[in-house]
């Protein structure tokens, strides 16, 4: 008996996991014929910008204040998120690379 039911939830665990995969094969590859846009599972990079309470439900908000600067002590480490990911900088490392970046605008403004 315990036999037969291991043997029924493993069918059941493949068969769905073989439906969900062929549904979502499916409304991938569906989704890039334009009138079939609907099914993407994805947002487009605007899409994400915008945000979705005005993409898809067409609410407008006005846009929040921007963050307010933090003045830090000179060498004190702060955590900035750079490209989804918390690096952990200094003032000392970010004028460095101010300095850098400037002395490349003057060599490449030549």
């Amino acid at each position: 008996l315990l036999g037969v039911q291991l043997t029924a939830i493993i069918v059941v665990v493949v068969w769905s996991c073989a439906v969900c995969l062929i549904c979502l094969a499916t409304m991938k590859m569906l989704s890039r014929f334009r009138p079939l846009r609907w099914l993407r599972l994805r947002p487009t990079p605007l899409e994400e910008e915008l945000g979705f309470d005005r993409v898809e439900h067409n609410i407008h908000r006005p846009p929040a204040r921007p963050p307010q600067p933090e003045v830090v002590e000179a060498n004190k480490p702060m955590k900035v998120k750079l490209h989804s990911r918390w690096n952990k900088v200094t003032a000392k490392r970010i004028l460095a690379v101010a300095r850098h970046l400037g002395e490349e605008g003057v060599a490449g403004g030549k």
